[in-house]
């Protein structure tokens, strides 16, 4: 059992008279390769709250530390889980039909993003276009890496005033001694073009 919350002594001997023994593990042992999985599967069967608070402490911080990046130019860097998040919607923007069907199958996360007065008023029939009210949202990655790279990582780039916020350029002749520098600090890194370029398609 997996749980920041352990199981009381009363509890224990209960299950014991019962045949059954519980193993307890703090939320923290949880492997890497579990949460990377429960990122796209997941039983939940806690309090609201209690799931906040795994998702903010255990869940979060696993998939923050999870990069990929690609070679567009220079080189971009995106955390794992908003790369395919983007992919996404960036391929539905293309490809559905309505409302609807955009709603169902876009990422929460995107859909919190977009979501306002106008789109809420559109109805699930109503057909969707490429440039609907969707296209106020628009993700700026060479700016959003700024964010989460570490500070010995940016200064491997050029940061310039776009006049509407800046913009981090990291050259292609940097990668190994980027990748190795987020690797000392923890991050998962990988190489995945198809992926970031998919992202960056908007």
């Amino acid at each position: 059992m997996f749980s920041q919350w352990a199981p009381s002594d009363d509890l224990s001997t209960i299950l014991q008279a019962d045949g059954v023994r519980i193993i307890h593990h703090d939320l923290t042992e949880i492997p890497l390769g579990d949460l990377k999985a429960n990122r796209a599967y997941h039983i939940w069967d806690g309090t609201e709250d209690q799931g906040h608070e795994f998702r903010e402490a255990v869940w979060a911080p696993a998939w923050r530390k999870q990069l990929v990046y690609g070679g567009i130019g220079g080189l971009l860097f995106f955390r794992r889980v908003g790369a395919e998040d983007l992919g996404q919607f960036n391929e539905l923007r293309r490809t559905v039909k309505t409302w609807g069907e955009f709603r169902r199958r876009v990422s929460p996360r995107i859909l919190a993003k977009v979501s306002d007065d106008d789109t809420a008023a559109i109805p699930d029939s109503d057909p969707f276009a490429k440039h609907d009210p969707v296209s106020d949202y628009w993700p700026f990655p060479n700016s959003e890496q700024l964010d989460f790279l570490p500070d010995d990582v940016i200064e491997l780039g050029e940061v310039t005033d776009t006049g509407e916020g800046d913009r981090l350029d990291l050259p292609l002749a940097n990668e190994a001694e980027i990748v190795r520098r987020l690797r000392c600090h923890g991050y998962d890194v990988e190489r995945d073009d198809t992926l970031v370029t998919a992202a960056a398609d908007y």
